[in-house]
């Protein structure tokens, strides 16, 4: 609920894969449509794909592989007979079989073996598309080794001269750590803004990051800021190193097959896998949406910038520590930044204070009782606390968590693709209710269930204590006063709160009811739905069905109004 201060930030709402090595998706870099040479048969007429299949069709073969591969209705899913009907298809020279193959042993199977000599193949035909997504991820297979650079450098080139987006950004990061390929930040750039040219946003988040961390090239936050937000020349460097905290607190959302993309460029520039598995994570899961986001990095610039006297980044960098679900968590950090901008008169920074000490420093959270870090297969369990509920179920140091069922968050057995937070965050939506996770023990392949019931518990804010700070119902009043003052919505609907529940004050439900009103006035649906609660109760009102529903339907007809409207572009009317 503690508030960030608005900003404009670049953002793409697209849609997302799993971290792996190459995308099957469709390449936006390639105009040419797919020309399919094989007869295409209806997807579920197993009964005419398997003769066809057997007499060596080998789009049959391919088409009946991938059913089963994928267990698409109405076979159920079998690895070893998809892999049969692909190989069968791939070894007569069937270029996408080929790359599906390839891409399995990459992304499923973890061989790198078979995967780089299927997409070898493939690669081969560099004048059809799925020859050239061959390409670039045989480039990216070859680029994990530093022996084989060279060579993963001439498939992105063949990759990259043929259009295709991706291999483009890839190659240009290959110029700028010198891997493969002579050093060259010009080379380097020249690729990387060849393949924004075409209305291709990862580019422009690639560029910031060079320009941000200084990959490459010094360090600039100034060209770093114009790559997001356009150029300006009134842009001071505190404005710029302010705009690139906000641009990794609040992040981005990328295209399926750029997931892998960017990982690899993080992990060239320097990001640990868990940072990556951390910030870059599938949050849609209807849609396969993935966003990244890097709340560590953000503090790095806020703080610059804060120590400049920026209040936007004083309100955020307080923001980033009073985040009990991040890293950084510390409330006399957060209390020290927050005051500093409060008592210079922001509203945000006074609401945030006040929410502080409306709720105090403790939170309630959910746990298992663990601390895990990420490995391929999962998350490797480090430590296990005596009293609660993990080491009741048996759970032991050195465990591997391959998978969980009963969370609907973390969908499937396999893990490879989550980070420690998000398993925090699933255990969260778990409270009570049984979670069976997949453990693998050291000297065996074979994953056993272990029943688990997550457990709710306090956690004491790091530096509270210290500080000397607590929840104070009348220091929050008096700040949730200066800020509504400082026409904050949300200062003046807990003020409204405070005088309806009697925090810090004594109750006054008519005083309540007249806040709650100026918040509606200002387009605050829930002042709004609590006009309409206090009717329907007779809170300080005369109790009243009809006046209850009116503003019932005015809070709904706010609440639409507002949707959108932190996003760039959309602004609150």
């Amino acid at each position: 609920m503690f508030k960030l201060r608005n900003a404009t930030v670049a953002q793409a709402f697209v849609a997302g894969l799993a971290i792996s090595t190459v995308a099957l998706a469709a390449n936006p870099g390639n105009a040419q449509p797919l020309q399919p040479f094989w007869q295409i048969y209806p997807r579920d007429n197993v009964q005419e794909l398997r003769p066809l299949a057997e007499k060596g069709d080998p789009g049959a073969q391919f088409q009946l592989g991938t059913k089963y591969l994928m267990g698409r209705w109405p076979v159920k899913k079998d690895i070893s007979e998809g892999l049969h009907w692909l190989r069968a298809s791939a070894e007569q020279g069937f270029i996408r079989a080929q790359l599906h193959l390839g891409t399995y042993y990459a992304n499923t199977g973890g061989n790198d073996p078979a995967a780089l000599a299927w997409l070898r193949r493939a690669a081969e035909n560099i004048a059809e598309r799925d020859g050239v997504i061959a390409a670039r991820g045989a480039g990216v297979i070859l680029s994990r080794d530093p022996g084989t650079s060279a060579e993963a450098a001439g498939y992105f080139r063949r990759a990259a001269e043929r259009g295709d987006l991706q291999a483009q950004v890839l190659l240009g990061v290959l110029y700028l750590d010198g891997r493969g390929v002579e050093r060259s930040f010009d080379e380097g750039l020249r690729w990387i803004e060849r393949a924004g040219t075409a209305n291709y946003v990862l580019p422009k988040y690639v560029l910031a990051f060079i320009y941000a961390e200084g990959f490459g090239t010094p360090p600039n936050v100034l060209e770093a800021a114009s790559r997001l937000f356009g150029a300006r020349t009134d842009r001071t460097e505190t404005q710029a190193l302010y705009s690139i905290g906000t641009f990794y607190q609040r992040g981005f959302w990328i295209e399926k097959e750029d997931r892998p993309i960017l990982s690899w460029v993080l992990a060239r520039m320097g990001a640990g896998d868990e940072a990556i598995r951390q910030w870059l994570r599938e949050e849609q899961r209807g849609h396969s949406s993935y966003r990244w986001a890097d709340q560590t990095r953000a503090l790095t610039f806020y703080r610059k910038a804060a120590e400049a006297g920026d209040i936007g980044a004083q309100v955020n960098l307080g923001h980033i520590y009073f985040d009990h679900r991040a890293g950084n968590w510390d409330c006399a950090e957060g209390m020290r930044w927050t005051r500093m901008a409060a008592d210079r008169g922001d509203p945000t920074a006074q609401f945030n204070v006040g929410y502080f000490y409306r709720q105090g420093p403790d939170r309630s959270t959910v746990q298992i009782g663990i601390t895990m870090t990420s490995i391929p297969e999962g998350f490797r369990v480090e430590s296990v606390d005596a009293s609660g509920a993990a080491a009741r179920a048996g759970l032991r140091m050195g465990d591997r968590i391959v998978g969980v069922r009963g969370v609907f968050r973390l969908s499937g057995e396999s893990l490879a693709t989550y980070g420690a937070v998000e398993f925090a965050e699933a255990m969260e939506d778990n409270a009570g209710k049984k979670v069976v996770l997949l453990v693998r023990r050291e000297g065996s392949d074979a994953a056993q269930s272990i029943d688990v019931v997550p457990e709710r518990t306090t956690l004491k804010c790091p530096g509270a204590e210290a500080a000397g700070l607590r929840a104070d119902p009348v220091a929050a009043l008096q700040w949730f006063e200066k800020s509504a003052n400082g026409g904050h919505p949300s200062g003046l609907f807990f003020l409204a709160e405070a005088y309806r529940e009697g925090k810090g004050t004594a109750q006054n439900q008519v005083k309540a009811m007249e806040l709650y009103r100026r918040g509606a006035d200002r387009g605050d649906w829930q002042a709004a739905q609590a006009i309409s609660q206090m009717y329907a109760a007779g809170e300080g009102v005369e109790k009243s069905k009809e006046l209850s529903e009116e503003w019932f339907r005015k809070a709904i007809q706010l609440r639409h109004r507002s949707v959108g409207c932190d996003f760039p572009g959309r602004p609150c009317r």
